[in-house]
């Protein structure tokens, strides 16, 4: 399944990240000099050091994006209900899937954002529309699944009357990011996730696409009453 890849990819480049992290690497040297006191063989007690360091930082990148990235707080429809929750006939909210021969090969989503970008008083706010599970299955990237996928959103938030399309996107999937960006997104931030566990962390980049001209005066309005 798609959704699986793209967890079995983030967990991948969260436990290399967190190997190199000074204080498994600390914990690593202390076990390889407790066992190697024990037994006297360096190659074991490199292999057992080494095992525990993989061991740890691949159970603190999985329960990491658990409890942090995929929870029912942060991911409310739950990957079992996803179909469900996008197409339930809520305005504004829904879910696409592109198949082959029968297999589902992509998905994505959108629905509006929880906290709207307030305008001034007596202006219309401007409606965000989140991007949300973005997936193409890896043998299928790179033929124009991805951009089909992403141009249905698009034209769906449009017809909603969205005038701003958000996305988050983590530091490990870099073509992502690449695609997004020739896309027409531009980046706006960067948030750190390091909060769950003292081991994990990773960046999510946020990314934005305006859908009209207004949308964007609204937004610059919006942001120079917040530097004021």
């Amino acid at each position: 399944m798609v959704v699986r890849n793209i967890s079995n990819s983030m967990i991948l480049g969260i436990t290399l990240k967190g190997i190199r992290h000074p204080l498994l690497s600390v914990g690593t040297l202390m076990v390889f000099a407790v066992v190697y006191q024990y037994l006297g063989n360096i190659v074991v007690s490199g292999a057992v050091a080494s095992g525990g360091l993989v061991c740890i930082s691949y159970a603190n990148a999985y329960y990491g994006l658990k409890y942090r990235l995929f929870n029912s707080k942060s991911s409310p429809d739950g990957s079992h209900k996803m179909y469900a929750h996008y197409n339930s006939g809520q305005r504004g909210r829904r879910y696409w899937v592109a198949e082959h021969d029968g297999v589902i090969i992509g998905g994505v989503g959108i629905q509006k954002q929880q906290k709207s970008t307030a305008g001034k008083s007596g202006e219309r706010r401007t409606t965000v529309a989140e991007l949300k599970r973005m997936a193409v299955e890896p043998e299928y990237r790179r033929m124009g699944v991805a951009k089909a996928l992403l141009d249905t959103a698009i034209e769906f938030a449009k017809q909603q009357g969205y005038d701003v399309i958000i996305l988050d996107t983590s530091e490990i999937q870099q073509e992502a990011m690449r695609f997004y960006l020739k896309c027409g997104f531009e980046e706006i931030g960067v948030t750190r996730c390091d909060t769950v566990f003292p081991l994990f962390s990773y960046n999510l980049h946020n990314f934005r696409l305006r859908l009209n001209k207004k949308a964007q005066v609204q937004v610059q309005l919006f942001l120079s009453t917040v530097e004021r």
